[in-house]
């Protein structure tokens, strides 16, 4: 027979239970033996937590107005750092420094994680974001700030007439195509005691105040990929948190501004094959695209960028390609269908973007193009 539900009976015994069974506070003398193996087990991963080692990285910031070197002084560096493949999966909270007079600063990573870095400064592009693994080894990562914009960049080791032994490694921006005969249109940069020793031809660099990155030569597949294949399509990603497609605190507009604001294509990408690793053809791709780069997927700020600055780009890369290089025009002639960004929507979702503007939250294991961009380690 059915018996007839009382709520405020149960309510009322739950309480006396409650009461006679739960202390102020609970001590491990007060419980059990398997209370008392959990306080000690979570003892133990405190002090672990407390013990893990950590590698060093030197940060040397060099800022440059695209002609001449200027004081770094007053430059952020942000390192955020992961861990996964492992149990838990986590993001450490971001570290920034300020860097001193010399345009340095050194931060400490946990020993077994990865990371980023990237560094800022005011009236300048942001630098461009490597990914690292922390080690034992202090690393020592030098960063470049450019002027915000669309430009050619050349590398340029420069030496002095009257002073012996004296060199200084800079970048010059150029706001039109330069052939690998550089040597006049360089020149032309230097003061009149100054002189090119040595130069490499970087290429199309794009600069903005909160990222900066490379377009390699022959950056889309020749095939369309899966973001992520099953049954890996659903992992939530830990470390790489999501925008949901179907949060009913946001309308459509709020969820792409949020979208938008993400230019951790680098690390994005990282943490997509870390947590996946050969079940995500789309960043795998991007990751072997160059063995001396670190190349990735965009994410839907830096593939926002692309869209905003098609005009000057392309100008770059027919001037590029009319003189023998392999660059894809952005839009109609040349990259145009729907493209993977490495930005993570919702459970089983992540954003495309097309050359037209378009965003969209997409199924993972949707076949897209795939489109790379890439950073260059250019002192070491």
């Amino acid at each position: 027979m059915k018996q007839e539900w009382k709520p405020e009976e149960l309510r009322a015994t739950s309480e006396e239970i409650r009461g006679a069974v739960m202390p102020k506070s609970i001590t491990p003398e007060m419980v059990g033996g398997t209370m008392l193996a959990l306080v000690n087990a979570v003892g133990e991963v405190v002090n672990l937590l407390g013990k893990i080692p950590r590698g060093r990285v030197k940060v040397k910031v060099i800022v440059s107005d695209g002609t001449n070197l200027v004081s770094a002084a007053g430059a952020k560096v942000y390192i955020d750092t992961f861990a996964a493949g492992g149990v838990p999966s986590i993001a450490f909270p971001q570290q920034v420094s300020v860097v001193d007079e010399s345009g340095e600063c050194e931060l400490e990573v946990p020993i077994g994680c990865k990371y980023s870095v990237y560094s800022k400064l005011d009236g300048y592009g942001a630098s461009m974001q490597f990914v690292f693994d922390a080690t034992y080894e202090t690393r020592e990562v030098v960063l470049h700030n450019l002027p915000v914009g669309v430009w050619w960049a050349i590398g340029v080791n420069v030496g002095k007439d009257d002073v012996e032994d004296w060199y200084e490694y800079r970048i010059c921006t150029f706001d039109h195509y330069v052939s690998d005969q550089y040597g006049e249109e360089v020149q032309s940069k230097l003061a009149p005691n100054e002189y090119l020793d040595d130069a490499s031809n970087i290429g199309l660099v794009v600069s903005t105040p909160d990222t900066c990155f490379i377009l390699p030569e022959d950056n889309i597949a020749d095939d369309n990929m899966a973001w992520c294949e099953m049954p890996e399509h659903m992992n939530e990603f830990a470390a790489l948190s999501g925008i949901a497609d179907g949060e009913e605190s946001e309308d459509y507009n709020d969820r792409m501004s949020r979208a938008l604001m993400d230019m951790n294509g680098n690390l994005n990408t990282c943490k997509i094959l870390a947590h996946a690793g050969n079940s995500a053809p789309a960043a795998l791709w991007c990751a072997n695209l160059r063995y001396f780069d670190q190349c990735f997927m965009p994410s839907c700020g830096q593939a926002r960028i692309l869209n905003l600055n098609k005009a000057a780009i392309n100008a770059l890369i027919e001037s590029g390609n009319a003189d023998g290089h392999a660059y894809s025009l952005l839009g109609p002639g040349g990259c145009w269908a729907p493209f993977w960004t490495s930005t993570r929507g919702g459970l089983g979702a992540a954003y495309t973007d097309t050359f037209g503007g378009n965003v969209l939250a997409t199924q993972r294991w949707d076949k897209r193009t795939v489109y790379a961009l890439s950073v260059m380690q250019l002192v070491y």
